[in-house]
């Protein structure tokens, strides 16, 4: 019950802090929508591109918290600590692996998106790097549970961000200085941190890896999973835009994405129980327990908060379009598009909650699955982007076959040991009794 009641706790803070951060972002994009004009279409894309050329963070991101969080679940405090002075170099030397890559396609990139310039790719870049320690430090929290260190992290960046990219596009740095806001922000959200890794305790050897990943093999592959999981998803998440930005102006463009940026707010409304909902299945793994009653009873409560949320857009979409974006004519006639557009983000937004899950517990099929979805909703959009309707029309026919495709596969009988192999879910077995 104990542990019920400390989730529940875990999931309110989480919801605040991520409410914080998301009107932050509001703040944020509703500034810098009516101080660029058209030129926000090219930070708009910039935020894709951050959001994809991070996936190999994503996947640390959801690598890491599993780790660290069986390393806590069964070893304590003591063994994060150990793990996090292992992990720092090869961190580092996946960051600068990471430059070399992204200055390589870095001219390409910037003409496919008709860029003015490599410097503001340059920032984006820099703010993509700049992932790589915030996940590193948040992951560890994560396997903590130190959510009320995690929450406040998130507040510091939302906060950060929107109050420096003000500050520097209204100095009159245009689209960098909304980059480097957003840099500034990354920074105090690493910052914040640091208090709730301070004390751990004497350090402790990690528990060893479990039977099915003692060789180093398949901890690379299981990372690999991780990463291309995530990647992926951030391409459904981004494809309509770099489409749409591709083939049409960019007074067109802005317009889409700004309907984009209302939408998506779905993505990130219930973004708190993915933050909690990945450790808690990662722990119930590592202790051998079946985890589709944590993702039945996590994915009742988004879909509850979708639609709620979903209600007050349907009713209210003027207003919400006027607080996000700015009350422009031209911006509140997108009234119609916003409301169907939102609708058909919902679907991908619970297939994230499904994805997450099936992540933490080792879902067989997952990457098979979410690679078909990619496959078919790139194809769908090169037939279908004339009009933004098309491409609204395709999200939600992914998402929603995703979505069901996704249960599917996570609800199926576990094998012995909630997914675990028969000698780890023994060795975990004879553990817990000699304990």
């Amino acid at each position: 019950m104990a542990s019920k009641q400390k989730l529940a706790s875990a999931s309110v803070w989480m919801i605040a802090a991520t409410g914080v951060i998301n009107l932050c972002m509001v703040v944020y994009h509703n500034r810098m929508s009516s101080r660029l004009g058209p030129a926000y279409a090219q930070l708009a894309v910039l935020v894709g591109v951050v959001n994809v050329a991070a996936l190999l963070t994503n996947g640390l991101s959801v690598y890491f918290a599993k780790v660290f969080s069986r390393d806590a679940a069964l070893k304590g405090p003591g063994a994060v600590k150990t793990r996090l002075a292992r992990l720092a170099a090869p961190l580092g030397w996946m960051m600068l692996g990471a430059a070399l890559l992204l200055a390589l396609v870095g001219p390409w990139v910037s003409a496919y998106l008709r860029l003015p310039s490599l410097r503001v790719y340059a920032w984006a870049a820099a703010l993509a790097l700049s992932s790589f320690p915030l996940v590193f430090l948040r992951s560890a929290l994560q396997g903590l549970h130190s959510f009320w260190s995690l929450g406040m992290s998130m507040i510091a960046q939302g906060l950060g961000a929107a109050g420096f990219a003000v500050w520097l596009v209204w100095g009159g740095l245009g689209v960098e200085g909304a980059l480097l806001g957003s840099l500034l922000g990354a920074l105090a959200g690493i910052l914040a941190c640091l208090p709730g890794l301070w004390n751990l305790g004497p350090s402790l050897a990690p528990p060893p890896p479990p039977a099915h990943r003692r060789e180093a093999r398949h901890r690379w592959m299981e990372l690999g999973q991780d990463t291309a999981a995530l990647g992926l998803f951030s391409l459904l998440c981004f494809l309509d835009i770099f489409i749409f930005k591709h083939f049409h102006v960019e007074a067109e463009a802005a317009l889409y994405v700004r309907a984009a940026l209302v939408a998506k707010a779905f993505l990130y409304l219930p973004s708190a129980f993915n933050l909690v909902a990945l450790p808690a299945v990662a722990a119930a793994r590592a202790k051998g327990k079946d985890f589709r009653p944590l993702l039945l009873k996590f994915l009742a409560t988004m879909t509850a908060m979708e639609l709620a949320g979903l209600a007050v857009l349907w009713n209210l979409t003027g207003l919400c379009i006027a607080v996000i974006c700015g009350n422009r004519p031209e911006f509140l006639a997108l009234a119609p598009l916003v409301r169907w557009f939102s609708l058909a983000v919902i679907p991908l937004a619970l297939y994230q909650l499904v994805l997450m899950c099936q992540l933490a517990a080792g879902v067989p099929g997952t990457l098979a699955l979410e690679t078909g979805m990619v496959v078919a909703y790139a194809v769908l959009l090169e037939l279908f982007h004339a009009a933004p309707f098309q491409l609204v029309g395709c999200l939600g026919a992914v998402g929603t076959l995703g979505l069901l495709a996704g249960l599917a596969l996570s609800l199926r009988p576990p094998r012995k040991g909630g997914g675990l192999s028969e000698e780890e879910s023994l060795g975990l077995g004879m553990q817990e009794r000699i304990g």
